[in-house]
């Protein structure tokens, strides 16, 4: 009955081959009246199940708010725990004073799933009264990194899951466009910056400018990891732009349109032997409108081809409606690419009348096994 069933944040595959995702309905998150679930696919049993209900981790309260969807990453740490943070309909209203904050949930916190054991907890409170929506995990150092929103804008925040204490918060506003960022081999940190790219240096703990400006995009909306060659690839903001960025040379080089003449990108992966690029453009509910492509760029050739079109093969098969995603990874050999969807039911009696044909509504795990060539 509920009318926005909705994914937003990106999926984790864990060491074991197991795959994470989140969705949340969207609902009245002021009023405590929300709904947020974790799920895990398990390709050996081929079976999807929800693992984690935020309400029953953060039980409901009179006047507290709840949780409506996971916007920023899930990720697994050296430890095979699962990490994630949850998030209102926008973060930006955390600081509001109708939302009822209390010392159990003071704003937004850091959650652990244990696979093991089945339970998740409260790891670590984000400073009061704020959300995360962009995370990151630099695995290698173990610290979680995540843009904090409301506050008197946009900062870096990260802390040390080993100690459970900050390492670093910039200062806010710090943050230009506040949806992506990359990490480098050596824990740098690139973000976007009110007018170029900014660099967090892991060594000295400070930010620096770069000499990179995303010109009439606001910048990054999605970046891989550091290759072997010290770059990194990803997708501008409302121009939709692939792009190879080089860390030694400090230069930007736009690689041309996603898809045709573009298509909203949130999430790009970089295939484990560093020859290919996969995304799927159209991710807030236009997918279906170019036939819900899966692209592939290869970097050597700079082509691009379409591995497929999920959209008419879902509908005909399962009578839904493949619309976006903001959660792809690829598995460990490179062979599977998993997503998470956001979609809707075809135009058929199925669909109930309050469910529009937008793009959301009805989510969807799925796993694309790719050919071999």
């Amino acid at each position: 009955s509920r009318r926005l069933w909705s994914s937003w944040g990106d999926i984790c595959v864990a060491s074991d081959g197991r795959v994470y995702c989140a969705i949340g309905d969207h609902a009245n998150d002021v009023g405590g009246d929300a709904r947020c679930f974790i799920y895990c696919w398990d390709p050996a049993s081929k079976r999807l199940m929800q693992v984690v209900d935020m309400n029953r981790v953060i039980p409901r309260k009179p006047g507290r708010p709840a949780w409506s969807k996971v916007h920023a990453k899930l990720d697994e740490v050296k430890d095979g725990k699962i990490y994630f943070s949850c998030t209102l309909n926008s973060g930006a209203r955390a600081k509001l004073p109708e939302y009822g904050w209390d010392e159990e949930l003071p704003g937004g916190q850091l959650y652990q799933y244990d696979p093991k054991t089945g339970v998740t907890s409260v790891f670590a409170n984000l400073p009061p009264k704020r959300c995360t929506a962009t995370s990151l995990l630099d695995r290698e150092r173990n610290i979680w990194w995540c843009n904090l929103e409301a506050g008197e804008g946009n900062a870096l925040w990260g802390i040390d899951l080993a100690t459970r204490k900050p390492v670093f918060q910039a200062p806010d506003n710090s943050i230009g466009f506040n949806r992506a960022f990359a990490l480098l081999r050596d824990g740098t940190i690139l973000f976007n910056g009110p007018d170029r790219m900014l660099k967090y240096n892991a060594a000295a703990r400070s930010i620096a400018p770069t000499q990179t400006s995303f010109g009439q995009s606001p910048g990054m909306r999605c970046a891989t990891t550091e290759t072997a060659d010290h770059c990194f690839y990803g997708v501008t903001q409302e121009t939709t732009q692939l792009f190879r960025y080089s860390v030694a040379n400090d230069k930007l080089t736009l690689l041309g349109p996603v898809f045709l003449t573009g298509g909203y990108t949130t999430v790009i992966v970089l295939s484990p032997d560093e020859k290919f690029l996969y995304y799927l453009p159209g991710a807030h509910g236009k997918a279906y409108e170019s036939g819900t492509p899966i692209v592939r760029y290869e970097l050597l050739s700079g082509q691009r081809r379409v591995m497929a079109f999920l959209a008419p093969y879902c509908q005909q098969q399962f009578g839904y409606v493949p619309a976006g995603t903001y959660g792809m990874k690829l598995s460990a050999d490179g062979r599977t690419i998993y997503v998470n969807f956001n979609g809707h039911l075809s135009d058929t009696d199925r669909r109930p009348k309050h469910l529009k044909p937008n793009g959301f509504g009805l989510t969807s795990f799925a796993a694309i096994h790719l050919p071999l060539e």
